[in-house]
């Protein structure tokens, strides 16, 4: 009986004993692999920002180009504008070239004339308005 329950306390032991060394190799096992699985979130991640950080970038080219062609269509815009000014500008010589240039101080006495005409309409509307005591 002694020897029977001695040989039951060995093999507990000795299955302890593997219990202990599968327990270690196995939580060394899942130690690596979860080493294994941070680094690769760790690249992963790096990655991605550098993804990101590449499409956030201006595209000058892109930008380069919508210039231009703004540019294009604010120029032939303003095309039609400029040559419809130069030929004002040249049949308005043309006409005072034609008919003669008026003299500053015809055209100062004609609007000090239509001044003092105002003015005067002014005092005669306010003497008219006034009412006597």
């Amino acid at each position: 009986m002694q020897a029977q329950l001695g040989e039951r306390v060995t093999n507990l032991g000795k299955r302890q004993t593997d219990l202990e060394s599968e327990m270690r190799s196995g939580f060394k096992k899942m130690e690596t692999a979860l080493g294994g699985l941070a680094n690769e979130t760790r690249n992963s991640i790096s990655a991605l920002s550098t993804t990101i950080a590449e499409t956030n970038k201006p595209q000058w080219q892109a930008l380069g180009v919508a210039l231009t062609f703004c540019t294009l269509l604010g120029g032939l815009a303003y095309w039609p504008i400029n040559t419809t000014t130069t030929d004002l500008k040249s049949a308005v010589l043309d006409d005072l070239r034609t008919h003669g240039f008026p003299s500053g101080n015809g055209l100062e006495a004609e609007k000090g004339a239509e001044d003092q005409a105002r003015i005067e309409n002014s005092i005669n509307s306010f003497q008219a308005d006034q009412v006597p005591r």
